[in-house]
């Protein structure tokens, strides 16, 4: 996975598309992780919530997956965070 590829933010259609079955896998304050589910292929997001819109829909890569889900089992929220914001990930 190259640097500054391990997220892409993508429109609500095409969320929709992807996550015609969506499993919800961990909430943080203004945020949500979810696998989405479509013709047997999973596809990763993280669906933020911003005060001033609905959200922003974001697709994340499989490897940059698995270090946010080893952030949560550790029960970093602050290296998760971390982590998101440089991706250009950030709470309201």
């Amino acid at each position: 996975m190259e640097i500054g590829h391990e997220v892409r933010y993508v429109h609500y259609e095409e969320f929709q598309q992807k996550a015609q079955e969506k499993k919800i896998i961990y909430r943080i304050p203004h945020a949500e992780l979810i696998e989405g589910i479509a013709n047997g292929k999973t596809t990763y997001f993280i669906t933020v919530h911003y005060h001033n819109s609905r959200g922003a829909n974001i697709e994340v890569q499989p490897e940059a997956w698995k270090e946010i889900i080893k952030k949560i089992k550790d029960r970093d929220d602050d290296s998760l965070w971390q982590l998101l914001n440089s991706w250009g990930i950030y709470r309201r």
